[in-house]
């Protein structure tokens, strides 16, 4: 089945990641990975505001007071509004070359991982003070993170290895424990960032197969196939009143724009199931 897809904009990115719907202002955010730039979209008339940010920026997440902290190249920092940064994690020895995807967790923390193309990657959690924990090492590329609060699972990409891994989630620690594939990716690209539904089916946005796949993680099946009309498909996020507009975020990166005009474009589609409501991060005492 090959749902409809609509535009949302054409306002190119380089790498357009991290989607963040903000439920209360309708208000999407998403970075420009390369570019060093936050975006924002405003769903009512989708007109698009930019940050320039002084370093490249992986991954966003909203706090309680619907203030925006970015995983960036060295470290977890608040973004003002002027586009001014604060670091806010502790010290620590950060394993990679910078941040990439990260979410804030059903806890209220902010699970982040970074990248390497050695695999000395790693996968940290940071708490309510800025302290960071590492969860795993090892990484390539870490991609997809979300949860299915009913059955106490962490779901996690590490885009190399082509697979979707499974933890059981530890609600009152953080950690993640008992890891298992939920899904091999074969054939159909890479599997970059990535979405829940609220029947925990797995949305994952597949780099250089220019699709979204459905995936039952329980039975290891995919439900549906979604054709974008780029190769890169970098990311997506349940957004829109119901919660049923699945925004998906692509890439101009490597791509020939004369093949492909709408690389680093912002796309949607219409899903049968709604997603979740995204988690935000707890006020943290270091603002």
């Amino acid at each position: 089945m090959n749902k409809n897809v609509e535009l949302v904009t054409d306002a190119l990115s380089i790498v357009a990641e991290s989607p963040v719907w903000d439920q209360h202002n309708k208000l999407l955010y998403y970075v420009d990975i390369q570019g060093k730039r936050l975006r924002k979209l405003d769903w009512n008339n989708a007109k698009i505001s930019d940050l320039v940010i002084p370093q490249q920026i992986g991954c966003i997440a909203l706090d309680a007071n619907g203030d925006i902290v970015g995983g960036l190249e060295d470290g977890v920092y608040r973004i003002d509004k002027n586009g001014s940064l604060k670091i806010i994690n502790k010290p620590f020895n950060m394993e990679g070359i910078r941040f990439n995807d990260g979410k804030a967790g059903p806890d209220g923390m902010f699970y982040l991982g970074t990248m390497s193309r050695e695999g000395k990657a790693s996968l940290y959690r940071m708490d309510y003070e800025g302290g960071m924990h590492k969860l795993l090492g090892e990484i390539g590329n870490s991609n997809g993170l979300d949860w299915d609060t009913q059955r106490n699972l962490f779901y996690f990409n590490d885009t190399p290895t082509m697979k979707t891994d499974v933890f059981d989630f530890n609600m009152q620690n953080g950690n993640i424990s008992n890891r298992r594939t939920a899904y091999k990716y074969q054939n159909m690209g890479s599997p970059d960032g990535m979405a829940i539904d609220i029947e925990g089916k797995l949305w994952t946005a597949l780099w250089g197969g220019g699709r979204i796949v459905r995936v039952d993680p329980q039975t290891g099946s995919i439900l549906e196939t979604v054709i974008i009309p780029v190769e890169n498909v970098a990311s997506c996020v349940f957004a829109g009143e119901d919660l049923r507009d699945l925004i998906i975020t692509t890439s101009s990166h490597f791509t020939d724009l004369g093949r492909q005009p709408l690389a680093g474009s912002v796309f949607k589609i219409r899903t049968d199931v709604p997603g979740k409501q995204m988690y935000r991060l707890f006020q943290r005492r270091n603002y």
